[in-house]
């Protein structure tokens, strides 16, 4: 992150570059090849970037699939999203008004699972 506000005088904007985390980007054995928000296998393939450094539009980290799912499956990895929520409908039956959605997502072998669950709170 970079931002306007302070000291450094080399841009003029504020920069939010989305990396992969340090954990990811040893176990998957990646580097930075001196490119902003770039991250290269050995073999100089792109991995991992942030396409907001080159095109208007939200920053993400994005990964490459196929790395992604290799990288999974050879280390007997998963990747699970778990998530809460509440849903208020303005109009209906009071009793309904409010929902709790809770859910797990896990990511088995290139197909998503979920189980998400919904009650009303009151």
């Amino acid at each position: 992150l970079k931002e306007s506000s302070t000291y450094d005088c080399s841009v003029d904007d504020q920069r939010t570059i989305y990396l992969p985390c340090s954990w990811l980007i040893k176990k998957m054995n990646l580097c930075w090849n001196g490119v902003e928000g770039n991250f290269f296998n050995q073999k100089n393939d792109l991995i991992a970037f942030d396409p907001s450094i080159k095109e208007f539009g939200a920053n993400a980290c994005l990964i490459k699939r196929e790395a992604l799912l290799e990288f999974l499956n050879q280390n007997n990895y998963d990747i699970i999203w778990t998530f809460l929520a509440e849903k208020r409908v303005i109009k209906g039956n009071p009793k309904h008004d409010h929902l709790q959605l809770s859910g797990i997502i896990r990511l088995d072998n290139k197909k998503l699972l979920k189980n998400i669950r919904s009650k009303p709170l009151f």
